[in-house]
């Protein structure tokens, strides 16, 4: 059968169909459309086929399949693959014109129009503002029309390990894995729900192995494989796929987290015994250093002013002696030559490549300017960084983090919970993911919606049990709620995990004061204020509590 004839809503890029046969379908469509004697259901189709071939094909921006949807509903205002097209044109992440509110609206027009059509419910799964359950449920209708729809078990074994519940995410998962057998990812996810939830280290390094053997290049299999290698201690294999990740997969990201050193020595004294190294970086002894590696670096580029590694490096090193406005001018001049070269490139391997420089530069200058305090520059170059790497395919949750943390600074708290929801959708690291509930739990505080806050929180502490913020922010929302005797046990929980943290006694400061126990609430408030002794709102409170005492 030819590829063009394939129902492109159900297949699976790299799985099913590579990036060859997408374009022999683009160009199968193409040569119907010029075909000024083609009927007209062969070219409808034709316009749907070559919409959802440059949504699959990962060369193509997504947006430039419109026309193509958008003349197909002109011919038949309910077809269904051009609705749900056009769907993911608003919905997906890639897209500049991204808008929920549109999204859904085709995607319920389509389920209204045909409510057995199998994909309808499985794009309403992809949507922010659908909850877990929600997604399962939607999963399972789309299941129940089509059995062997092997994305709607993968979604819905996404969705039931949200929810800590393992047991199904792995039988979803190997559904998913039968029915396609040659999907690396799945095994890749398999891997991380006994590695990170069941403990099961054997049977994560063994889908980690053969998600591997399927797909070598996947680069995070290396880390996760390496996770799990590091809690069953054997540590020269961790070790081996922890440098095998660096080497095949995010360098840049490894660098900023461990150091500059890609030795044995440097991953096995950091990554296994350091906590700190931020006090190395600190040190005086470190500072020389720096500073003498950016006379090096100055020397080099004397010489040769487009070496875009040497200013790619001098920049990491201005920021480490914090002279911030140095760094910018180097990250911007290494933008500057990125963009010159992807006009000289023809060739798309290297092309890829010389973006990776721009992904980079971009995050990395976003971060200077947050610490020069300058928030919608950092915005809008965390926002370049986020564009760029979604092209590539390398979105993560990190950089999601941290332009929602940007957005809270600002008070923009529903673009703050937008941005930790786009990053769920990726593959992000694990050890990232408590930190994103608990940050969205936060958000949800400021805003007022204390049941999803509430939800978030405990969520990030089934993950992390020991996560003292996030006892103290689920506590301000017990707060939120008047449910004072809940709100007084998290906050306790979170000052016995650190006695140092004073928002969590101004918070128990607080639920004791609405409950009227007013001694217990100005002892929390003279607590917090030797921590901080300039939290304006400790300070307040604390006299009004004494004024009632007195």
């Amino acid at each position: 059968m030819s590829k063009y004839n394939l129902e492109l809503e159900y297949v699976i890029p790299d799985v099913d169909i590579n990036e060859d046969e997408l374009q022999e379908i683009i160009c199968e469509a193409n040569h119907i459309i010029k075909n000024k004697d083609s009927d007209p259901e062969t070219l409808l189709w034709a316009y749907v086929k070559k919409g959802q071939a440059i949504q699959e094909s990962k060369n193509i921006d997504i947006e430039k399949s419109k026309p193509y949807f958008t003349k197909a509903l002109k011919m038949c205002p309910d077809m269904l693959p051009a609705l749900l097209g056009m769907g993911r044109i608003y919905e997906s992440s890639y897209s500049k014109c991204q808008d929920d509110k549109k999204a859904f609206a085709y995607y319920n027009q389509a389920v209204n129009i045909m409510p057995n059509y199998p994909a309808s419910y499985l794009e309403l799964v992809r949507l922010y503002d659908q909850d877990d359950e929600e997604r399962i449920v939607n999963c399972t209708k789309a299941i129940s029309l089509k059995p062997d729809y092997a994305v709607a078990f993968w979604r819905r074994g996404y969705a039931h390990s949200f929810r800590g519940e393992s047991d199904q995410a792995i039988a979803d998962y190997t559904e998913a894995i039968r029915l396609k057998p040659n999907w690396s990812f799945m095994y890749n996810l398999r891997g991380n729900v006994y590695n990170y939830e069941k403990g099961d280290f054997d049977k994560a390094i063994a889908d980690y192995t053969e998600s591997i053997h399927i797909n070598p290049d996947f680069s995070y299999n290396y880390k996760d494989r390496g996770y799990a290698y590091d809690k069953k201690g054997n540590k020269d294999d961790a070790i081996t796929d922890f440098l095998h990740f660096i080497n095949v997969g995010w360098e840049e990201g490894f660098e900023y987290r461990f150091g500059r050193k890609n030795t044995r020595e440097h991953y096995e004294s950091h990554y296994f015994k350091s906590d700190s190294i931020q006090d190395e970086i600190n040190s005086d002894k470190q500072n020389m250093e720096n500073k003498k590696a950016i006379e090096n670096y100055n020397s080099i580029l004397s010489v040769n002013p487009g070496d875009k590694y040497s200013l790619k490096k001098r920049a990491e090193l201005y920021v480490q002696v914090e002279e911030y406005d140095l760094a910018i001018v180097d990250y911007s001049e290494l933008l500057r030559l990125v963009e010159v070269s992807l006009v000289e490139i023809s060739d798309k391997l290297e092309s890829d490549v010389i973006e990776l420089d721009a992904i980079i530069a971009y995050e990395k200058r976003g971060i200077v300017w947050h610490y020069k305090g300058e928030i919608d520059k950092a915005i809008a170059d965390l926002s370049d960084s986020i564009y760029l790497s979604l092209k590539q395919e390398c979105g993560g949750l990190g950089i999601y983090l941290h332009r929602s943390s940007l957005y809270a600074e600002k008070g923009e708290y529903d673009k703050a919970i937008m941005d930790i929801a786009t990053g769920f959708r990726f593959y992000f690291p694990p050890g990232l993911v408590p930190y994103a509930f608990a940050d969205r739990g936060l958000y949800y505080n400021r805003i007022g919606n204390y049941s999803k806050a509430i939800k978030d929180c405990t969520e990030a502490i089934r993950i992390m049990p020991d996560f003292s913020a996030a006892y103290r922010d689920r506590g301000e929302a017990y707060i939120g709620k008047h449910q004072y005797k809940k709100a007084i046990k998290d906050l306790d929980e979170a000052i016995r995990l650190d006695n140092q943290n004073a928002s969590a006694y101004y918070f128990r400061g607080e639920a004791y004061r609405l409950s009227r126990k007013y001694k217990n609430a100005l002892a929390d408030y003279d607590e917090a204020l030797k921590i901080e002794p300039d939290f304006i709102e400790t300070i307040q409170k604390r006299e009004l509590v004494y004024n009632k005492i007195t």
